[in-house]
């Protein structure tokens, strides 16, 4: 950070490398702090506390800090009267990283993508002295890093996103953001970064319905690889699911080729359109864009 990047051996492989890191920084003088929209109310608090943004009055009571007095009111009525002001929090930001099979796909996969991504939010969110946790979803929660501050966290985070893999057991992915919303995260900013192909599609809607029930505020950034977006050619396939290993024999023709081309349209406009009903800011990007771009178009979220 400002400068001091570490060699990238300390990262475990070259996933993350110095050039990589100063295209961060690059971003990050860009913007000189997250640019949330709607979404930078989290910082606020509902308690009340020594700010320098006023929010009212009430009647001193004993146990009241007197240093809130408002000796102007007292000299004019007579009455202890305290100011109040609100109070200011630490952003809690959640990165959510979908580790399910599906994201292992392209050419460069989706997989690698989404973890450039969620490490350019951590750099630019501790940077600006924002607490940052990273949920790997499907894998365990002792893999799961809570929400931390300070730079000194951010080569903790490199090396926790270098080291998973999109190698979760078969599963919702709605049922993944379950396990991590009992634990009962602070709210706060939570970026979820997922294919969104879950297990039926109800799959995406639930993780967003989920997320904003809990009372988080919500960026989705779905990754799509160009290659699976597009039909196979014809004649007799194989299909085998990557998330479940179940294999089917199909017949591709004109006919069932843009029956294809329709269902992937329907699925997309589907999963945007419940972002925007649920009030999420969406983002869809494929495996070829620059992460540096993405990360871009992320801060002006809106």
């Amino acid at each position: 950070m400002d400068g001091r990047v570490e060699s990238k051996g300390s990262w475990g492989d070259s996933l993350f490398d110095e050039a990589l890191i100063r295209r961060f920084e690059v971003v990050r003088l860009l913007s000189r702090r997250l640019v949330r929209g709607r979404m930078r109310g989290g910082r606020r608090s509902f308690s009340r506390g020594m700010s320098v943004e006023f929010s009212g009055y009430r009647p001193f009571v004993n146990g009241d800090d007197w240093r809130a007095l408002d000796w102007h009111a007292y000299a004019r009525w007579r009455q202890l009267i305290l100011k109040l002001f609100v109070e200011e929090e630490d952003l809690h930001i959640h990165l959510l990283l979908d580790c399910s099979r599906s994201m292992d796909w392209g050419q460069p996969r989706k997989f690698d993508l989404a973890r450039r991504v969620l490490g350019g939010l951590a750099y630019i969110s501790l940077a600006n002295l924002d607490r940052v946790g990273f949920i790997p979803l499907g894998l365990s929660l002792e893999k799961h890093c809570p929400p931390h501050r300070g730079r000194d966290q951010f080569p903790a985070l490199l090396r926790a996103l270098t080291h998973c893999h999109a190698d979760a057991p078969a599963g919702s992915l709605s049922d993944s953001v379950n396990v991590w919303l009992k634990t009962q995260p602070r709210r706060g900013l939570v970026i979820v970064v997922s294919d969104f192909f879950g297990t039926s599609l109800e799959d995406a809607p639930l993780v967003l319905q989920r997320l904003r029930h809990a009372g988080q505020e919500v960026g989705a950034l779905q990754v799509v690889a160009d290659e699976e977006l597009l039909p196979p050619d014809p004649g007799e396939h194989i299909f085998e699911d990557c998330e479940t290993g179940m294999t089917r024999r199909v017949a591709v023709d004109l006919k069932s080729a843009e029956a294809f081309r329709e269902r992937v349209r329907s699925f997309l406009e589907s999963t945007e359109r419940v972002a925007r009903q649920w009030e999420c800011a969406f983002l869809r990007v494929n495996n070829h864009t620059p992460p540096e771009q993405v990360l871009a178009s992320i801060l002006s979220w809106e």
